[in-house]
């Protein structure tokens, strides 16, 4: 079934793969881990995660401050199933087709140890969001083959080639979509194509945690519902402002979602999580004015980050991918002195195989804080 892990690889493919996961988050350094002191929030600017810049919808805190002490003290109900029906209305999914988790990453490690193994040939990008690669060679010991993006190309994503590598007997393949920290997208109907040419024995997982951001209608939930062979993993962490609350969901092939029914736990989403929940789905028209507003921020920001000399990956969701080659400071450091300024960027450089040591990922955040974020690196690059 799978060519032997030691068999040449074509041009453009790579099986050495940044495979530790290294995550942003280095802002509780200043916050602290045992929350003794929340307002140090306000003196920092978090643009090494990707967490909504907006709050949640006026509805999910009113519905979570009326009953907060009830809240806090009850279980929640056992499969959420309120939650999923929700779900079930709102991205028009039958029931039966979405399964319910405290967040992405924990579905990720639920599902794909279930459906891969070590014998299992995945096909993934590089680079891509770096939990995947580790989940993939550390923990399940796949045999991961990865399909490297170009920088000079923008990182595209060409589904053609994606295609054509399937043909040599993948077990899966692995979409981040847009993918990060490349911010790159690829087009639902180009994906409905991909996944009506090529084997319905290959297991398509999708990662729509950043579609939302580039429309709401570029979500691949009902392809993959009418499928044999596709999972779609939706956090709502980001779209929504629900990132401390840990809410995601698959969606995807009967059969495959009825598998994972099986194995995720009673009690996977908090009763807050699956309030909020709830009551983010009903806020259509809150979360795509929003939407509206990230588009006009990042615009702007990847032109004020141009202006001071840094190179931007034209992204589609709620960050961008720059490089630092032209100002010659390698990511390390711009990262080290911005942080003595209250600022947190995220060093990309190990997340992959070849970004090489100039490469950063900074959040899209509001104007106010993007206009700060320009102003402490102008102040870290005259320094260094």
């Amino acid at each position: 079934m799978s060519e032997s892990p030691s068999a040449p690889l074509k041009r453009g493919l790579t099986n050495k793969i940044a495979d530790n996961a290294f995550h942003g988050g280095a802002f509780f350094d200043a916050i602290g881990t045992k929350f003794d002191d929340l307002s140090k929030s306000d003196e920092i600017i978090n643009a090494d995660v990707l967490d909504a810049w907006f709050d949640p919808s006026p509805s999910v805190i009113d519905a979570l401050k009326e009953k907060l002490e009830w809240i806090s003290k009850t279980s929640p109900p056992t499969h959420s199933e309120g939650l999923v029906s929700t779900i079930s209305q709102f991205r028009d999914i039958p029931l039966e087709n979405i399964v319910v988790g405290s967040g992405s990453s924990s579905l990720m490690f639920i599902a794909l140890r279930e459906l891969l193994s070590a014998e299992s040939k995945v096909l993934i990008l590089d680079p891509t969001y770096g939990e995947y690669p580790h989940l993939l060679n550390n923990v399940i010991k796949c045999k991961t083959n990865a399909l490297r993006l170009k920088r000079d190309e923008n990182y595209k994503i060409d589904i053609s080639t994606i295609k054509d590598e399937l043909e040599n007997g993948y077990d899966a393949l692995i979409l981040v979509n847009p993918n990060s920290p490349t911010g790159q997208h690829i087009e639902s109907k180009d994906i409905e194509d991909l996944i009506n040419n090529i084997s319905d024995s290959i297991l398509v997982w999708i990662d729509e945690t950043y579609t939302d951001f580039v429309s709401p209608l570029q979500t691949c939930e009902k392809i993959a519902s009418n499928s044999k062979n596709v999972i779609i993993c939706k956090s709502m962490s980001k779209a929504y402002g629900l990132s401390g609350l840990r809410v995601a969901y698959l969606s995807g092939a009967t059969s495959l979602i009825a598998r994972l029914s099986k194995i995720v736990p009673p009690w996977s989403v908090s009763l807050p999580g699956q309030i909020a929940g709830v009551f983010a789905l009903k806020s259509w028209d809150y979360y795509q004015e929003k939407y509206k507003e990230t588009k006009i921020n990042r615009t702007q920001f990847q032109i004020d980050l141009q202006n001071i000399g840094i190179e931007v990956i034209p992204g589609s969701a709620n960050f961008l991918l720059c490089h630092t080659n032209s100002v010659k400071i390698p990511s390390s450091e711009l990262v080290k002195k911005s942080k003595e300024f209250g600022l947190y960027i995220r060093d990309i450089s190990l997340t992959s195989s070849f970004l090489g040591e100039y490469a950063v990922r900074i959040a899209v955040k509001s104007r106010k804080e993007n206009s700060r974020i320009i102003e402490i690196l102008k102040r870290s690059l005259y320094i260094l």
